[in-house]
C-alpha cells in the first residue's frame, strides 16, 4: 500500500521526471556476452529474479545512476559522450529498472493501484475470465533451484558424450518412425474413442520431459533456476521453467 509521502514524492517525480535521481542497487549482478552483431549486458537482480538486458551505452548510463545525478544530468552524460539526447529510451530505461527493483527505492505505481481499483469495481464478466483463463493462464512456483540441483546431480551421466550419442540416435530413429507412420497414414493417438485424451497425455509428457530437459542444462551450466510452472495455454496443458539465468 502506498503512503501520503510516497504519492506525494510520485506526484512530484510525474510532474518533472528529469529531477528524479535514480541509485541503482550495490547487488545488482551484471555480466557482459558476446554476440557477432555487438556486445552486450545483462543485469540481474538477485532478490526478485528479474533480469535486463542493456546495450553498452545503456550499461555505462547505468553506472551514472548513483544517486547524486538526476535524470536530466544522465541526459547531458548520454549528449556529451554519444551526441544523442534519448529522452523516451532513458524515461523507457528508468521505468524498466524500476519496475525490476534494480534501484534503491521501490517502484511505487500509483496509476496502476489507482486502475486495479477501478477494475475491481467494474469486474470482467465470468466469460471474458473464462476466456483469458483459457488462452493464456500461469501457476508458478519458486524455490526450485535446490530440487533441480538434486536431479541435476543423479541425471549428470546424460550429459556426458556417449549418452548424448545415444540420445540423439533415439531421436532420429523416433522421427524416423514418425515420418513411416504419417506416410502410412496411421495415426494411433488420435484414432478411437480416446484418441484425444491420449494425445493430449502424450503431449504433457512430451512437454514435461522437454522442460525438465531445459532445467538440467540450465544446471549444468551452473546457472540459477528459481521459477517454473504449469501453464494452459491455447487451452492446452503445458510447463516451464525460467531460464533466463543462461
Amino acid at each position: 500500500m502506498t503512503t501520503v509521502a510516497e504519492f506525494w514524492q510520485a506526484l512530484e517525480e510525474a510532474a518533472d521526471p528529469t529531477a528524479y535521481r535514480p541509485q541503482r542497487r550495490p547487488d545488482v549482478i551484471a555480466a557482459r556476452l558476446e554476440t557477432a552483431v555487438a556486445p552486450y549486458y545483462v543485469l540481474k537482480q538477485p532478490q526478485s529474479k528479474t533480469y535486463l538486458r542493456l546495450s553498452e551505452a545503456d550499461y555505462a548510463t547505468w553506472w551514472q545512476m548513483d544517486g547524486r545525478n538526476r535524470v536530466k544530468d544522465l541526459l547531458y552524460y548520454n549528449l556529451k559522450r554519444y551526441s544523442t539526447l534519448p529522452i523516451q529510451h532513458l524515461n523507457t530505461l528508468i521505468a524498466e529498472m524500476r519496475a525490476g527493483q534494480f534501484f534503491q527505492d521501490s517502484p511505487v505505481n500509483v496509476y496502476d493501484q489507482i486502475e486495479e481499483r477501478l477494475a475491481a469495481r467494474q469486474p470482467a464478466s465470468r466469460g471474458q475470465k473464462l476466456l483469458k483463463g483459457f488462452l493464456y493462464s500461469e501457476y508458478a512456483f519458486t524455490g526450485l533451484d535446490e530440487p533441480f540441483s538434486q536431479l541435476y546431480r543423479r541425471a549428470r551421466p546424460l550429459f556426458h558424450p556417449v549418452a548424448q550419442t545415444i540420445l540423439l540416435a533415439l531421436i532420429l530413429i523416433g522421427g524416423g518412425l514418425f515420418l513411416w507412420l504419417f506416410q502410412q497414414k496411421a495415426y494411433p493417438l488420435v484414432s478411437g474413442g480416446w484418441g484425444i485424451v491420449t494425445f493430449i497425455l502424450a503431449n504433457t509428457v512430451v512437454l514435461a520431459i522437454h522442460e525438465t530437459a531445459h532445467g538440467l542444462a540450465t544446471k549444468h551450466i551452473g546457472r540459477e533456476l528459481d521459477r517454473g510452472g504449469f501453464l494452459i495455454y491455447m487451452g492446452m496443458p503445458a510447463f516451464f521453467v525460467d531460464t533466463r539465468d543462461i
